[in-house]
């Protein structure tokens, strides 16, 4: 009779290597999440699975090949079916399945297959939330924002500054936003408020926390003035993209609105990629600046020499940060998420070009 063993299971990782020569899962995934539970399962001597959609239950070393497939609900039944004799097979008696504490919706299907394997064997099976490895860290960057926040009441220079450092160094963080979106609030830069809250909505993977960002820009809706609220009606897409002078922006555009219901992920592209990259480009063009640093740093750069406003970069930063969603396991992107785009993307061209001729 084999001996029962306990074993750490999570969920692949939409980010892989893409070499063409058959990798260790454990090399393929590049995840510090599975890197994590891996760890730990080595620390505590139990065994290490990686559920794949594709391939079921991988071992750490076991070769695979590059997959794009993000499992679906439909393929839950079978999927778990497959599951259930690998799990018979390594005689297993407990299985714990870690997942993101900002896990998402496109996780679910993992943990149903998983949960519903382990009840076909009558397996202990329960599920762990993997905290933030640096949540020390993270509360010490939440402390700046804040204190940077008191510095945007006191002096909106100075504040701006600091906010623009935590974000360089730390990274485009939904919390960051909301902090400072609180401050711009309280300046009754409403706005600039609006903004910040839109962009923390889109970064936050938590629902309750993308919720109050949300609360929080419909608050500022209603403090908005009417001519503020109007601006919706100047963005109509065809009365803005004839202003547009690079017709591979308004190509971008075009294909995006076409593809919002049926495939938001390539809507999202479409704008994040060859809409807001064309257009920085663009601009750079006409006004014959150097193309250096990340495509963040030449928005920057662009709103600093006055040729595009703030809000305009607000638009075109979150119009690449709902793109960013693409390529990461934050959250799914839904046609909500596509919309958004469209929308952010088409204020920001006509911010920019809408007093043209």
């Amino acid at each position: 009779m084999s001996v029962p063993v306990e074993a750490f299971i999570t969920y692949c990782s939409r980010e892989k290597d893409h070499s063409p020569m058959l990798l260790p899962a454990l090399q393929r995934y590049k995840s510090q999440r599975i890197r994590r539970v891996k760890a730990a399962a080595d620390s505590q001597g139990v065994a290490f699975y990686i559920l794949s959609g594709k391939f079921a239950l991988l071992k750490a070393a076991e070769p695979i090949p590059y997959y794009d497939h993000l499992l679906t609900q439909l393929e839950v039944d079978q999927l778990a079916e497959r599951v259930a004799g690998q799990l018979k097979r390594e005689g297993l008696s407990k299985v714990i399945f870690f997942v993101s504490a900002a896990r998402t919706a496109s996780v679910e299907p993992y943990e149903q297959t998983i949960r519903r394997a382990c009840a076909m064997e009558e397996i202990d099976f329960s599920v762990a939330p993997l905290e933030a490895e640096n949540m020390l860290d993270w509360q010490k960057v939440m402390a700046e924002a804040r204190a940077a926040k008191m510095l945007l009441l006191k002096d909106r220079t100075a504040g701006e500054k600091r906010f623009q450092e935590i974000l360089e160094r730390h990274g485009e963080d939904g919390m960051i936003y909301f902090i400072r979106g609180e401050g711009y609030e309280s300046l009754a830069e409403y706005q600039a408020a609006l903004n910040d809250y839109r962009l923390a909505e889109i970064l936050f993977p938590l629902p309750k926390y993308r919720e109050q960002a949300r609360s929080a820009a419909g608050r500022i809706e209603g403090r908005l003035p009417p001519s503020t609220k109007a601006r919706d009606s100047e963005t109509e897409p065809e009365t803005v993209l004839k202003k547009v002078p690079d017709p591979l922006i308004v190509k971008a555009v075009r294909d995006a609105i076409r593809f919002v219901e049926s495939d938001p992920a390539d809507a999202v592209r479409a704008l994040g990629e060859r809409g807001v990259r064309g257009l920085i480009m663009c601009l750079e063009r006409e006004n014959r600046l150097e193309s250096e640093g990340s495509w963040r740093q030449r928005t920057r750069r662009l709103t600093e020499k006055k040729i595009i406003s703030e809000i305009a970069a607000y638009e075109m930063d979150a119009v690449r940060e709902i793109r960013n969603k693409v390529a990461s396991e934050r959250a799914t992107v839904t046609h909500l998420d596509a919309k958004a785009s469209v929308k952010m993307f088409l204020a920001a061209l006509n911010n920019i070009f809408g007093s043209r001729g």
